[in-house]
């Protein structure tokens, strides 16, 4: 079954989905978000406003749908996206009056979209830095590349339209270094490349594959950092910039990103002893990929600056754990 894209074309319209063997005992509002291309909040409301029938049947957000169930439902008008500022917490790394780095939250969406109105990275920036120089009603002022809403990490800010210009020709250029760390599935090897095209799935439009026919150049390093048996700590250099390049990357030698519910294992847990599932499950509710060293060329001052960023709490007592345990 192919997803829903681009919400904003289809507002007021009438939708109509049959659950398949594979989406069989998910939640509801889960297998809307998805095929619909929308937050689990927004495929929430819908059900919780009755605008979503199961079988012609008014249903709650936690059902758990079956196999050959028929889903039918309506998308409202959706209001104007327009980004206002808004008091978000999240930790400046550095800043002065041209640029900013931030080390972006997991859950958090960069940019204001369909299903993602408010407390997007954008909406805090316009909050805390009242002098970013960007129309009032641009959806993405500053935004020179993005992190997926589950991946942590560094993320470069411009706040002025020139630093943008230079920052996002750097990216283009490949002169900007980046290094993440992921929890994978597996053991991979110490050290190694992955150098496969990148590009849309044959059939499922919203996600990647390394099987695309128009998929494009990608390469990615990695490093083993620490083995922990069915689960491995590694560090990966992005030389390009494809959307879900990692994600995709591992999942295509056999080394899923730990949590990645897209791209994973069908039943990640059967990959994993009693010790790693139980830590797991509690600190793996999103994928385990975080940002967390960037290097790049002040877009003004042309001064080489290198930013570390620090593992959030989930991933940080994951390690911790897993070190405890071997």
């Amino acid at each position: 079954m192919h997803k829903i894209e681009n919400l904003t074309t289809i507002a007021g319209r009438q939708f109509e989905l049959t659950v398949s063997k594979e989406d069989s005992q998910k939640r509801l509002d889960v297998f809307l978000s998805f095929y619909l291309d929308c937050s689990r909040n927004f495929a929430s409301n819908l059900v919780t406003e009755k605008n979503v029938c199961v079988n012609n049947d008014y249903s709650k957000p936690s059902y758990k749908i079956k196999s050959k169930d028929k889903v039918c439902g309506r998308i409202p008008e959706i209001r104007p996206i327009s980004a206002e500022p808004e008091k978000i917490k999240f930790d400046i790394i550095f800043e002065d009056e041209f640029i900013a780095v931030i080390n972006k939250p997991p859950k958090m969406v960069v940019h204001p979209s369909p299903g993602h109105f408010n407390n997007t990275l954008v909406n805090g920036l316009l909050y805390h830095f009242e002098n970013v120089d960007f129309p009032k009603d641009s959806l993405r002022p500053g935004i020179v590349h993005r992190l997926d809403k589950d991946t942590s990490g560094a993320i470069i800010v411009a706040k002025t339209p020139k630093a943008l210009e230079k920052l996002g020709q750097d990216f283009k250029d490949r002169i900007v270094e980046k290094k993440y760390l992921a929890f994978v599935h597996g053991i991979p090897p110490v050290k190694g490349i992955i150098e496969k095209p990148v590009g849309r799935h044959l059939t499922e439009r919203k996600k990647m594959s390394v099987n695309s026919k128009k998929g494009k150049y990608a390469v990615t390093y990695f490093e083993l950092k620490k083995s922990f048996g069915d689960i491995s700590l590694v560090e990966a250099e992005i030389k390009t910039g494809r959307t879900h390049q990692i994600r995709v990357h591992f999942s295509s030698e056999g080394f899923p990103v730990v949590g990645d519910n897209i791209y994973g294992f069908k039943h990640p847990m059967k990959h994993l002893s009693d010790k790693s599932r139980i830590i797991v499950k509690k600190y793996a509710d999103r994928q385990m990929l975080h940002s967390a060293f960037i290097s790049f060329f002040h877009p003004i001052t042309k001064e080489k600056l290198e930013f570390r960023a620090p593992l959030f709490e989930d991933m940080k007592n994951m390690l911790d754990e897993l070190e405890n345990c071997n």
